[in-house]
């Protein structure tokens, strides 16, 4: 069933209908509420709506369910930022690295927030 959610999720992304994707989200999230890929993937389709308040609930709850996967971190970051809370995007970041050291994303997003901050890169 979640795969079936996943292309759905896809095909609607690719044509720009976020608002849809999140709908389907919530029906698989509603059966399925220890999910952490999908709440991952709402928030992700959150972010781009730029509801990022609600983007980050939902990358929030995918954390707590799967606390060690990189990427989870890695949105956490970019929404934090996106809310101009950069000191809290630059945390998530930190964690986003520790779990995946090699991620080219978590790497630039972590000096763009840098420079944000002042910090030397």
């Amino acid at each position: 069933m979640r795969f079936v959610y996943r292309n759905r999720d896809s095909a609607l992304y690719n044509l720009g209908r976020l608002a849809e994707a999140v709908e389907s989200y919530n029906t698989l999230l509603a059966s399925n509420p220890d999910y952490a890929y999908g709440y991952y993937r709402k928030g992700i389709l959150l972010d781009g709506l730029g509801r990022y308040e609600a983007a980050l609930e939902s990358l929030h709850r995918a954390i707590q369910l799967q606390p060690n996967f990189a990427p989870f971190h890695l949105s956490q970051g970019i929404v934090l930022d996106h809310l101009g809370r950069s000191a809290e995007a630059l945390q998530a970041l930190n964690e986003s690295l520790r779990l995946d050291p090699s991620s080219p994303q978590a790497q630039n997003s972590w000096r763009i927030i840098m420079q944000k901050l002042g910090g030397v890169v």
